[in-house]
């Protein structure tokens, strides 16, 4: 067998990496627990903005100003 892992036979050895995951696997135990997430009241909090999102917002709403005061 060769350094590269071919060996005389037919057919080339794949050497390769597999992991079973679940979601569940991602949260954290006690702030992302699916009863804190299934509770009456989280369907109620209005999701954050970004700063790039409220940037956006801002410069549009300046450019609308200063069109407004540059024609007014």
């Amino acid at each position: 067998m060769s350094a590269i892992g071919i060996s005389g036979a037919s057919k080339p050895m794949v050497i390769s990496a597999h992991a079973d995951y679940r979601p569940q696997d991602f949260y954290f135990a006690r702030t992302q627990s699916p009863a804190l997430r299934a509770a009456k009241w989280e369907s109620r909090i209005r999701p954050m903005h970004s700063w790039s999102e409220l940037a956006l917002y801002a410069s549009g709403l300046t450019v609308v100003l200063a069109l407004f005061v540059a024609f007014a």
